[in-house]
């Protein structure tokens, strides 16, 4: 199934930078990221109840396809693949989980000669999975990811590198006989990366 929502993404990306290609004066770019996901919270909600479990540092790597639809807007859509990561309670690990978001994404970049800094949002919808001792016999839900932040841009051409900081939530759902338990994982995400635009 992973297979199959990973493939439905590219395609996805790919029909994105095909299709805003038709505009003949369209400044399109490709951004490749790495990230550092810094150690976080996971809030648990069952019933009314909110337990928090403490989730270790994680990595991910992303790709955005943007669209220049004015000088200082850009839209498009990405995809970010997380690593698994851990979550420990009271000491004791609760095995490891990830997100796989597939996202909208709208950066104002304020160009100052090669430097650019910009702010970033990105909005989508997070497929959820983790190993056998996170999820036990549940079945695990996807749902709401969004993040928000900022970053700056070093042009070297039509080529850039970039740092960029992020607050991201990722947000699902484990099921198990009937019972939801809501989840909500939130961090702060540093990456450095590449950009193309063509």
């Amino acid at each position: 199934m992973r297979r199959i929502c990973l493939a439905v993404a590219v395609v996805l990306l790919l029909g994105c930078l095909i299709s805003v290609s038709v505009f003949a004066d369209s400044a399109i770019s490709l951004r490749a990221r790495a990230s550092g996901q810094l150690a976080g919270n996971q809030a648990d909600t069952i019933s009314g109840v909110t337990i928090n479990t403490d989730v270790a540092t994680g990595f991910a790597i992303g790709l955005d396809a943007l669209y220049k639809l004015f000088p200082y807007l850009q839209i498009g859509g990405g995809l970010e693949y997380q690593l698994l990561r851990e979550v420990t309670y009271q000491g004791a690990s609760g095995g490891s989980f990830q997100f796989v978001p597939i996202y909208g994404i709208v950066r104002v970049p304020f160009a100052f000669g090669p430097i650019e800094p910009y702010v970033v949002g990105r909005i989508g919808y997070g497929i959820y999975s983790g190993d056998s001792t996170y999820t036990g016999t549940a079945t695990l839900n996807g749902g709401l990811y969004f993040a928000a932040g900022a970053g700056v841009d070093y042009k070297l051409g039509a080529v850039s590198i970039f740092a960029e900081a992020t607050y991201a939530v990722d947000d699902g759902s484990m099921s198990d006989s009937g019972v939801t338990l809501d989840t909500a994982t939130t961090g702060l995400d540093v990456s450095v990366g590449v950009s193309f635009s063509f």
